[in-house]
């Protein structure tokens, strides 16, 4: 699928030039860093853009998970997510023995993006194994969502996310509340993988290189980026407001829109 590659490429190009950019400031406005309350920006919605695309061409939006056992499963998943621990764990001790400059407050004072990405990795996988319907991970991926925001908005795991156990917003004490950040917006990433598999497994799926067949396509990701649009609007207005920092509803509805209509994009420049 040339209009998946390049979407794909396009993600890559752009995470590695703003990792780039974001040490010079007269080149990359604050404005587009990464947010820590409320609300998120362009880099936040870059890294929703890369978890998505992970998911676009996973196993099980490629339909390469028929026919293998559970354990094969759990095994080829925790093999691959152990590149992703081992450099996350190299990008930990580089950065203290560097003594780099890191913000705690994006993911916590020992997590980073490798342990998200491998996290949500595993925990895909244990949800298919759990529940073996690929086919309908995109409304798995909105329960989850939709209980993770039952949780952040219906408790205090919004506030205590945000500032703690102390209340100061520090990342002291136990590691759970040193890097709550990270951890418990894995949830969230979670869920937005889930729906990226369900938009991968449409992709994927074996049709005809028809007039007809491209129409059909372009109808299905309008319909569904109207509806994480529509979605991501009602949540912001009438639940709670956007915030990446704890990967909410609307934040993984208003990345699903855009990417979808990326696609959108993609496929009527190969089509036409």
């Amino acid at each position: 699928l040339s209009y998946l590659n390049s979407y794909r490429a396009l993600v890559n190009l752009c995470t590695v030039i703003v990792i780039l950019a974001v040490d010079f400031p007269a080149l990359f406005p604050v404005r587009f860093h990464k947010r820590y309350t409320r609300g998120f920006s362009l880099m936040d919605t870059g890294v929703g853009s890369f978890v998505f695309s992970h998911a676009l061409v996973s196993a099980e939006a490629r339909h390469k998970e028929k026919g293998l056992s559970v354990l094969k499963r759990i095994r080829t998943t925790l093999v691959s997510s152990s590149v992703l621990l081992l450099l996350g764990l190299a990008r930990l001790f580089v950065t203290w023995l560097t003594d780099y400059a890191v913000s705690e407050d994006e993911y916590g004072k020992h997590w980073n993006f490798f342990f998200t990405l491998a996290s949500v990795k595993i925990m895909v996988t244990v949800v298919f194994c759990v529940l073996p319907l690929p086919s309908y991970s995109g409304y798995l991926g909105i329960v989850l969502g939709i209980t993770y925001q039952f949780f952040l908005s219906g408790s205090s795991l919004k506030e205590w996310i945000l500032v703690g156990d102390d209340g100061s917003g520090q990342h002291t004490g136990g590691f759970l509340n040193a890097n709550r950040p990270g951890i418990f917006s894995s949830v969230g990433f979670c869920a937005l993988y889930l729906a990226g598999v369900q938009v991968g497994r449409y992709l994927f799926r074996s049709r005809d290189p028809t007039w007809r067949s491209h129409v059909t396509t372009l109808h299905s990701l309008l319909l569904t980026a109207t509806s994480a649009s529509l979605l991501a609007w009602l949540t912001h207005t009438r639940l709670d407001p956007a915030s990446r920092m704890g990967v909410m509803v609307m934040y993984c509805a208003a990345v699903t829109g855009l990417v979808v209509v990326m696609l959108v994009r993609n496929v009527s420049t190969k089509f036409w």
